[in-house]
């Protein structure tokens, strides 16, 4: 039988309900006749009938692959994205339609109505699962965070530069909260720059508050602080502050923004590996020291997430060996209540640094952190990969950090986790894992 007469008897079985039948009879047409989209589009709608939504989205992919210009592929593949969960894809298939509809009223009609409906499901849907809601006087800063996620192009390739984690949600509430009212590094006209931005939650947060920051971190992070700085735009306006975005590789300062100055550098979480000592040393070095006279800040607001004695010491110790003070500042906001997904437990662990050159006279003793407190046993994924992104030296440590880390996810996993966040723990263990391999790697065991 050739293929318009199996698209043809498929065609009155469809009309007639009898859908099972009809997608087979498609699937044969579409086998005698391979280059053309019609078969394809009219399997995809029969599946999407029967709720078979993953083989009706991977014929409509066909459909559309073959003819991109035409109609009724592009709405089918939109609806087949919707069913399936593909929520941002949808929303682009949708659009792409509407375009196509352009001098067709009935498909415009329709198209409008679908394509509000996915508009509308992934703004909850990142609402749900990617914002954060930080408080900012009498408003709020909203931060979308690129997480694991099927359901958006908000993946979580970025790293934990793609997260808002409890350093960071400290630091940001530092000008909201008003807690250090002789500090003043808030106010309209400042300029403030903040070092490995990740989200922008804290620069942001500044800039709510009427400061001109200039967030920087790698390349591959700049369109997700560019997507936060344009959500928050209207706040920003409306308080007189604003952001720039730019690029800072801290093992090579870039000579643009050296040359610039600032009132005050500020980061958080930037130290959560002792490989990350050094980068970090560098970058604090090229912006607080003085050379040539002149400086590109005096000092530094750093917002420290405690993991261990050891990596905590190696820090303090290579900020005094290059000449700088630190110390913990008092006053860190209290009572912040759950941030996001991160609790309070976690965010009380976060220690205000301040980081600045030593002065003539004094003692150039490093600071000692206190103790980090055992797992908070908080049920957040945030909070759990705050482990996962630390490593150690050494491979007996390493080994030791991996035992103690997964025994203590574990325990935390079957006390505190439901059934929905049990995706977390997998997430958790596998940065784990890749952490801890790199750490063979390097050490010349693999």
């Amino acid at each position: 039988m050739d293929a318009s007469k199996l698209f043809r008897d498929a065609t009155q079985h469809a009309e007639a309900g009898h859908f099972g039948r009809a997608a087979e009879l498609f699937a044969k047409a579409s086998e005698q006749d391979p280059r053309n989209a019609r078969p394809h589009e009219a399997r995809a709608q029969c599946l999407l009938e029967l709720e078979a939504f993953e083989e009706a989205l991977s014929a409509a992919e066909l459909a559309a692959q073959l003819d991109r210009h035409w109609l009724p592929a592009q709405a089918t593949l939109g609806r087949a994205q919707l069913n399936a969960g593909h929520l941002q894809d949808a929303v682009a298939s949708f659009s792409e339609a509407l375009h196509l509809a352009e001098q067709d009223k009935e498909w415009q009609s329709d198209l409008k109505l679908e394509l509000r409906e996915a508009k509308a499901l992934l703004e909850k849907h990142w609402a749900e699962h990617h914002d954060v809601l930080l408080p900012v006087g009498m408003t709020h800063l909203r931060i979308r965070q690129a997480l694991d996620c099927r359901y958006c192009h908000m993946a979580g390739e970025l790293g934990p530069g793609g997260a808002l984690w409890a350093a960071g949600a400290v630091l940001a509430l530092h000008p909201a909260a008003k807690e250090f009212p002789a500090d003043d590094v808030s106010k309209c006209g400042r300029r403030i720059l903040e070092l490995g931005s990740g989200t922008g939650a804290a620069g942001l947060a500044f800039a709510a508050s009427g400061a001109q920051v200039l967030l920087t971190d790698r390349d591959s992070l700049l369109p997700l602080l560019r997507l936060n700085a344009e959500l928050n735009h209207h706040l920003l306006l409306s308080s007189g502050g604003a952001v720039q975005i730019g690029v800072f590789d801290w093992l090579t300062p870039p000579e643009e923004i050296l040359r610039q100055t600032f009132d005050l550098v500020i980061g958080a979480d930037l130290v959560y590996s002792f490989a990350a000592v050094e980068p970090f040393i560098i970058a604090v070095t090229a912006l607080l020291q003085e050379k040539d006279g002149k400086r590109v800040a005096s000092r530094m607001i750093y917002a420290h997430f405690p993991r261990f004695p050891k990596l905590d010491d190696e820090m303090c110790q290579a900020l005094a060996r290059q000449g700088f003070l630190a110390k913990v500042m008092p006053g860190n906001p209290h009572e912040l209540g759950k941030i996001g997904r991160i609790p309070q437990g976690t965010l009380d662990r976060v220690q205000l640094l301040e980081i600045r050159p030593f002065q003539h006279g004094e003692e150039r003793r490093p600071l000692v952190l206190g103790q980090v407190r055992e797992s908070c046993g908080c049920d957040s994924q945030l909070c759990l990969g705050q482990t996962a992104y630390a490593t150690n030296r050494g491979v007996t440590e390493s080994s030791q950090v991996l035992k103690d880390t997964m025994k203590d996810t574990w325990q935390v996993s079957q006390d505190t986790l439901d059934i929905t966040d049990h995706h977390c723990l997998v997430v958790t263990f596998q940065r784990l894992l890749r952490s801890w391999l790199q750490t063979l790697t390097d050490e010349g065991w693999l």
